[in-house]
């Protein structure tokens, strides 16, 4: 039960975590199928092969990206580019967008000490939240990766 977060506290913005991880996405959507080594997407994107790693384990997780050692090893997508959202890795990333559907909390009938006002507010906010999440659902990762 989720009823206990407040959500309207939660603001609007993603974290660095969440910007680097959809870099590093986007670079291995750029070369797709083929893996990438941590230090070209380190030269690439400028981020330190330690953060690379630390993020790797957090996207691995997810399910977005596959890791392998060695020579011939590195990263690559799991699925195609094509296939993948900016809503679906931000939703993955960003714990406040897993544990709560925040419009649909945040327009549910208000709690006894809440007046109509910030009632009203929460709608609002939680409509607006609604249209972020939805606008990163139209945006592919493949578009992150192209040059257009």
């Amino acid at each position: 039960n989720n009823s206990n977060l407040d959500c309207s506290i939660w603001p609007m913005r993603i974290t660095e975590q969440t910007r680097y991880a959809l870099r590093i996405i986007a670079v291995c959507a750029q070369k797709y199928p083929e893996r990438v080594k941590v230090g070209d997407l380190s030269k690439i994107t400028g981020i330190s092969p330690y953060n690379i790693f630390k993020l790797l384990k957090i996207v691995t997780r997810a399910g977005y990206l596959d890791s392998v050692r060695g020579p011939k090893g590195g990263i690559m997508m799991v699925q195609s580019p094509q296939s993948l959202t900016v809503g679906q890795v931000v939703r993955a990333l960003e714990p406040r967008f897993q544990s709560c559907a925040p419009a649909d909390l945040m327009m549910a009938a208000a709690p006894p000490h809440q007046d109509d006002i910030a009632q009203k507010v929460n709608e609002a906010i939680g409509r607006g939240i609604n249209a972020f999440l939805a606008e990163l659902d139209e945006i592919l990762v493949s578009k992150l990766a192209s040059n257009s």
